[in-house]
């Protein structure tokens, strides 16, 4: 991370993603190329057919990621992003699906009328010549310019087992990777880079968040029996922005720089959200390091 900050770096070894994935059966997406030697280690790369996301950054593959990360999930594979820029128009909705049960169950003295599908949401990046892909918000992205109604532009996360089934429930988005890919929302006042309110065996690592001239680089992070590792946020109003539905989140050799308001904030009704951070670094913020005082959630 330059300046002589030395994180602590989580590094995990994958053999093949293939073997710990829960493929469907080994089949493949419809219209891939099944020769692919990616493909045979459990990495669909979005740049391929049927997909064709650009890395060039002059075409919008917003549209191309968005069916690549749904059927990576589907079919138990991993979403990989060679080097380049991939310009993004719109959120990524990356979603733990649910499906509607026959019988409905009682959890948690609650009625949950539905449950989680177990398919992971893994999002990897090429780390070739020690460089990462980027995820670009496009200039002309509509809805994340107003700082009042924040939007996401890379969304993780589980749907309910209750009610009508559509909410998120951070306690039950497990087993989701977002690794080695830098995130670019400069010069949108009301965007947020990255929104993963993960749990069990959840992680956030290895990335660059380029938030200049933007709301915030994290909204919540892994907790819970997972974890947010080796992450630079840079500018934004703030760095890392916390609510209740963050589920203890655990932070560990990250850096915060050049924010406005404040490098974290929590913003939940007098209740502070319980947070460890090992090894982190605030530096340069114009604003407050950790902002404690309330106001409404977004």
């Amino acid at each position: 991370m330059g300046n002589g900050f030395c994180p602590l770096v989580v590094v995990f070894l994958f053999v093949s993603f293939a073997g710990i994935l829960p493929a469907q059966e080994g089949r493949f997406p419809p219209g891939v190329d099944i020769r692919d030697k990616l493909l045979a280690m459990g990495l669909l790369d979005v740049t391929k057919e049927p997909y064709s996301a650009d890395p060039s950054g002059k075409r919008d593959s917003t549209k191309a990621i968005q069916a690549a990360v749904d059927d990576a999930r589907d079919h138990g594979l991993v979403s990989f992003f060679p080097l380049g820029t991939y310009l993004i128009s719109e959120t990524l909705s990356c979603e733990q699906d649910n499906y509607k049960l026959d019988n409905p169950r009682l959890v948690d003295g609650r009625t949950a009328n539905y449950w989680h599908k177990n398919h992971r949401v893994i999002m990897l990046g090429s780390t070739k010549d020690g460089k990462r892909p980027l995820l670009k918000l496009s200039k002309s992205a509509r809805g994340f310019d107003d700082p009042s109604n924040p939007k996401i532009m890379v969304w993780i996360w589980a749907r309910t087992w209750f009610g009508d089934g559509n909410g998120e429930q951070p306690n039950i988005s497990f087993g989701h990777f977002f690794m080695g890919i830098d995130i670019d929302v400069r010069g949108h006042p009301g965007a947020i880079g990255l929104k993963h309110s993960g749990s069990q065996g959840c992680t956030l690592q290895d990335s660059t968040i380029y938030s200049e001239g933007a709301f915030a680089g994290l909204y919540n992070c892994p907790g819970q029996a997972a974890g947010t590792y080796n992450v630079e946020v840079i500018g934004g109003d703030y760095g890392f922005y916390a609510d209740s539905r963050s589920r203890f989140p655990i932070l560990v050799g990250c850096r915060f720089r050049d924010q406005v308001k404040a490098a974290i904030r929590y913003a939940e009704g007098g209740t502070q959200v319980p947070t460890l951070l090992l090894a982190c670094l605030i530096e340069n913020s114009s604003g407050k390091a950790i902002d404690f005082t309330t106001e409404p959630e977004y």
